[in-house]
């Protein structure tokens, strides 16, 4: 079973999305990009567009969170889903810990994957992750993402409120991610198994997070594309727009309907924002 509770915000279910299991059906060709355990094939396997969309997920989160965008992406635009360790198909491993460590090897494990046009999306704990990735990526020469979108994230400059939690005992540690952010589903934490194979990923997300130091650098030269749900109390418009200051490229800031997994009601309008910027993007490289 997949160790990611099924339904409401934080915590979506991976049933479909592993690597191993083929997701377009009779007659779907074989995957754009090399299966591995850091960038899965692109979901459904018969997408196989001009641009590749690498989506980067929320703390506690996994590749089924991008499962309507890809769905509604497909095929012009190919969704590579990220899964880190200690959840779905890594379930046995340990939590990575350290974003500058996730941000070193996601461009390692993006190499082979940047012989054509490419975007990043990340959410929450995944925006942060893609601007560290991409910025390493920039450090190492690497083509650049035609877009990087930052999900319900306030800039990288400006701290989380409130002190580290990922050391906290259980049950405190639970009521305080779900006071800061939501997510977890109230049948999830009625069964103790479950959580038991969930707190340690979520753990490690939050680890990343309460250790992460900002450290100024180069402004990225790629446009970026800040996004909020409207409701979304942990990301105050004006320190979303301070991403502004991270890229010497085009730089857009849109609201959307909902919380901070505003994903859930505005599916539509998420992916047709996404389309619109990245078409833009490949007819303005022709």
């Amino acid at each position: 079973a997949s160790a990611e509770p099924p339904g409401p915000p934080g915590l979506p279910r991976d049933a479909g999305m592993s690597p191993t299991a083929p997701a377009g059906g009779e007659g779907s060709r074989a995957p754009s990009a090399p299966p591995g355990p850091w960038i899965l094939p692109p979901w459904p396997s018969a997408s196989d567009g001009g641009c590749r969309l690498i989506c980067l997920p929320h703390a506690g989160g996994g590749p089924a969170a991008f499962r309507s965008l890809a769905l509604r992406l497909s095929p012009q635009i190919a969704v590579l889903p990220v899964q880190l360790p200690g959840r779905a198909g890594r379930i046995r491993e340990k939590p990575v810990g350290h974003l500058l460590s996730l941000a070193g090897t996601l461009a390692d494990a993006l190499g082979p994957l940047l012989d054509q046009p490419y975007a990043i999306l990340g959410h929450s704990l995944g925006a942060l992750a893609a601007f560290e990735t991409t910025r390493e990526l920039a450090r190492r020469r690497s083509p650049l993402p035609v877009r990087l979108f930052v999900s319900s994230r306030k800039s990288p400059r400006i701290r989380d409120p409130g002190g580290p939690i990922h050391t906290l005992p259980d049950e405190e540690f639970v009521a305080e991610v779900r006071a800061r952010y939501g997510g977890i589903p109230e049948p999830v934490l009625r069964e103790p198994e479950l959580m038991k194979l969930l707190l340690p990923s979520l753990r490690g997300d939050f680890e990343m997070l309460d250790g992460y130091e900002y450290v100024a650098g180069e402004p990225l030269e790629c446009p970026v594309v800040a996004l909020r749900g409207q409701d979304d109390v942990r990301t105050p418009l004006d320190e979303l727009e301070a991403w502004g200051q991270e890229t010497l490229g085009p730089f857009s800031v849109h609201e959307l309907a909902g919380g901070h997994f505003y994903f859930q009601q505005s599916e539509e309008a998420i992916a047709d924002l996404v389309r619109r910027e990245i078409e833009g993007a490949m007819a303005g490289a022709r």
